[in-house]
């Protein structure tokens, strides 16, 4: 959990501060910030070596030629000199390959290796509408196959933030520009679109300590329940895909068990963004001063809680000191002392996600519970004379609203099975 970034604290304002994050900004406006940037910076000054370029090649070489010239050649939205007026943070941007983000990135960074390395991103916490007006957080269970924290609950959705050059610098971002990234990694990891939600706000700023990086903190409400959005994300239980998305009861309590006592710890930024759903909800609900206490409760109880993780891994190594040699090819030497991101909670002596929230009695994996039918339908004959390329408009019309009442319906095309699940999505399986 150890962060080392000494001066990371020092370069901008801290609101909240633990061993793997710093939030540097929390909104006290309903509408969240406004972005605006100040000026576009080069990534290195014209006709001079970019620094580091010896220790960045090595990663370089390993991208695809397509992604580092060309146009699908993108590079993410670097942040400096972020300052607060009034309502609006006001930025600087620089443009940062993701090759050198992957090559400097580690904590002990120099000042000048941090000034061309740390890229941006933005995590979004989603809420959804209940029919009995209630609401749930959407979490998702982050793949086991990730590098880094992987098998642990996440952010609704979350990415860095691709940026747009213009020359050798960036088109400036702003308030739009940010938000439409959250809803593009949130279409590429749901299946949600903009229309699909309201009150979309950036609710703080944050800087991970780990895997050295700034990350905008959204809130959104969708209009689905939770189980239309786990119906059209596809990404249910039931269907044991690689990520799972899971809903929880959007209440004070929850935020403060997967902040306090979740011991598979989120992602430092993830956990970032659960603080700053998590004052938004107490400053709308009791005012100021209460957030305020509370963000600071939150801050001695996260760091409790990560002192309390490693304490655990660290004493799953003595009991196990052979597995401190267990380092597969690619992998970073294990920490003696504490948790390491790049390994499963599972092989350092941590408890798996779903334990966890059972332990917590927080999940409810909504697409694993038996639904009381499904509708199979044969394509081929059934629903279409393929001769004729001719199909039976009532049936398709049934199947529509079927779908639309989150009932789901499977399509056997002959040589796989198109399972509908949602209002707009359909996964195609192979047939044995």
């Amino acid at each position: 959990m150890e962060g080392g970034l000494e001066d990371l604290s020092q370069q901008k304002q801290v609101e909240f501060d633990t061993d793997t994050f710093v939030i540097h900004f929390l909104s006290d406006n309903s509408d969240g910030f406004e972005i605006r940037t100040n000026q576009s910076l080069l990534r290195h000054e014209p006709n001079t070596p970019l620094p580091f370029a010896k220790t960045i090649n090595t990663e370089r070489a390993r991208e695809p030629r397509q992604f580092r010239i060309g146009e699908k050649f993108t590079p993410k939205v670097g942040l400096r000199n972020v300052h607060q007026e009034g309502n609006t943070l006001t930025v600087d941007t620089i443009p940062v390959t993701f090759p050198t983000f992957k090559a400097i990135s580690n904590p002990g960074m120099s000042e000048s290796e941090r000034d061309i390395s740390n890229p941006s991103a933005t995590a979004l916490i989603l809420l959804t509408t209940e029919e009995d007006g209630s609401h749930k957080f959407v979490l998702q269970h982050r793949s086991p196959r990730n590098f880094f924290y992987g098998d642990i609950p996440g952010a609704s959705v979350a990415g860095y933030f691709d940026g747009t050059l213009h020359g050798a610098t960036l088109q400036p971002i702003d308030t739009a520009s940010v938000k439409d990234n959250g809803t593009k990694e949130m279409k590429e990891e749901i299946g949600l679109y903009p229309r699909d939600i309201v009150d979309l706000k950036i609710a703080g700023f944050a800087s991970d300590k780990v895997r050295v990086h700034d990350e905008f903190l959204l809130t959104a409400t969708t209009k689905l329940s939770s189980q239309e959005l786990l119906f059209r994300s596809g990404l249910g239980d039931h269907f044991r895909f690689i990520e799972q998305a899971i809903t929880i009861d959007a209440t004070i309590d929850n935020v403060e068990k997967i902040l306090t006592q979740v011991r598979c710890p989120l992602p430092p930024t993830h956990v970032a963004a659960f603080v700053a759903a998590g004052y938004s909800m107490i400053l709308t609900e009791q005012g100021k001063n209460a957030a305020q206490q509370w963000k600071k409760k939150m801050e001695a109880e996260i760091n409790r809680n990560y002192q309390e993780i490693d304490l655990a891994v660290k004493n799953y190594y003595l009991d196990h000191p052979d597995e401190l040699n267990n380092v597969p090819n690619g992998k970073p030497p294990r920490n003696p002392n504490g948790y390491e991101p790049a390994y499963l909670p599972g092989q350092q002596g941590l408890p798996d996600m779903d334990s966890e929230l059972e332990r917590l009695r927080l999940a409810s994996k909504e697409l694993g519970k038996v639904v009381d039918e499904v509708y199979v339908f044969d394509v081929d004959g059934v629903l279409t004379v393929p001769d004729e390329r001719l199909f039976d408009r009532e049936i398709m019309e049934m199947i529509a609203q079927k779908l639309k009442d989150g009932v789901p319906v499977i399509l056997n095309t002959g040589k796989i099975y198109l399972l509908a699940s949602g209002k707009n999505t359909c996964q195609a399986i192979l047939r044995p």
